[in-house]
């Protein structure tokens, strides 16, 4: 998955090297003491090589499933959750000589879709345009479902122009793709090089669309003057 498909809490991965370190020391540790004892090696290494495998199982399921927590289940796409985890920290990475974009990218029409076709096709046009975003992003950005039919892209290291750029492409993408049915797309973008409320950064980029879904199909940008 492009955009940001690394493991959203860096601090729950960290906790579970620790967990297995201790389980590896301890079981050897136990190993070393059996081989004291002179008891049954064979025993003792397989009972060991299990724990440490039951554990380090137990260390997966409970990983995917965290990450599973930070998911939209219809569009497979990051959470409002994650997004906000994510743009904390790339809002404090734009406090150190960074730029810092972010989209917001809003289906037009969107309540006539599910209307006239039904919630069903809806949902399908929901789940193709997360994979069209997922498709025109760069390696970096980030991109989820906010709500509805609305989308963020984060995007670091990335001025106006830049995101601008981006936001174009993928404007064209949508509006350019066989649906069933004419669909585009309205962007509000904003930009930053200083570390800002993530509700500020939020409420520029909201404000931009609201310009943009004056005419729709169109991309409107905010930017914060530099200090």
């Amino acid at each position: 998955m492009h955009g940001g498909g690394k493991m959203p809490n860096k601090k729950m991965s960290m906790g579970m090297s620790i967990i297995l370190l201790f389980i590896i020391a301890s079981s050897l540790i136990f190993l070393a003491y059996c081989l004291h004892r002179e008891l049954n090696r064979v025993a003792c290494v397989l009972y060991i090589i299990g724990q440490i495998s039951a554990w380090a199982s137990l260390g997966i399921i409970l990983k995917h499933l965290y990450t599973a927590t930070c998911r939209d289940d219809l569009t497979g796409l990051w959470n409002r959750k994650y997004l906000y985890f994510k743009l904390g920290d790339e809002l404090r990475r734009a406090d150190v000589d960074n730029v810092l974009s972010l989209a917001i990218l809003d289906i037009d029409n969107f309540k006539s879709v599910n209307d006239e076709r039904g919630h069903l096709f809806g949902d399908a046009v929901l789940k193709q345009v997360a994979l069209l975003l997922q498709k025109n992003i760069r390696k970096d950005d980030i991109i989820g479902r906010w709500g509805g039919e609305e989308f963020i892209i984060i995007l670091p290291d990335t001025e106006n122009n830049g995101a601008k750029s981006v936001c174009e492409r993928i404007r064209y993408v949508i509006g350019s793709y066989d649906f069933g049915c004419s669909i585009t797309i309205s962007v509000g973008l904003a930009s930053t090089d200083r570390s800002i409320q993530i509700d500020e950064l939020i409420e520029k980029a909201d404000k931009a669309l609201y310009l943009a879904k004056e005419t729709k199909n169109t991309v409107a940008i905010c930017s914060f003057p530099s200090e």
